[in-house]
């Protein structure tokens, strides 16, 4: 009987863990998109559901951990076991749920992990492109020269703000 109800927290542990990620990677493609349309009150909002389901996952990743460990020692298993070794022990019946959430866990993670590198590759290319324009037109700004006490002196370019996609 405690092996059953180790095996269903462990189940329900990563149900809860696929979701949080499906809805981080939402969260993260709606966070995408306002950066691209430069809405940044858009922006703000994602980042702060990102830092609210980020703390959600923790707490469920250690909840997970907590389930798998207790799962190995109901079946007298090293807490230290690798996921096939604990599953292989466990009913057909729940041994099909438990790998087939455990593969969707693994999708969502790479969904997460795509989304949030096209992320980083655009602002990079954006930032990368904004200073090659600002040493074009202010080729002056290429290099700061400092005085023996460390301020900067020379000429410095006036502010200038870039109001235009590329």
């Amino acid at each position: 009987m405690q092996v059953k109800n180790a095996t269903t927290d462990f189940q329900n542990s990563l149900q809860q863990q696929v979701q949080l990620l499906e809805s981080l990677a939402g969260c993260e493609h709606r966070m995408q998109q306002a950066v691209m349309r430069k809405n940044w009150h858009e922006l703000d909002e994602s980042l702060h559901q990102l830092q609210t389901i980020s703390e959600e996952i923790h707490r469920c990743e250690q909840d997970r951990e907590q389930s798998f460990a207790s799962l190995c020692r109901q079946l007298n298993l090293p807490e230290s076991s690798r996921f096939a070794q604990v599953v292989g022990h466990l009913p057909d019946e729940n041994r099909r749920e438990i790998t087939s959430l455990y593969r969707r866990l693994k999708i969502a993670v790479l969904r997460v992990q795509t989304i949030t590198s096209g992320v980083d590759a655009y602002i990079n290319t954006t930032v990368e492109t904004m200073n090659q324009i600002v040493e074009e037109v202010f080729p002056g700004a290429r290099g700061s020269v400092y005085s023996r006490d460390g301020s900067v002196y020379g000429k410095q370019p006036p502010a200038m703000v870039v109001n235009h996609q590329l």
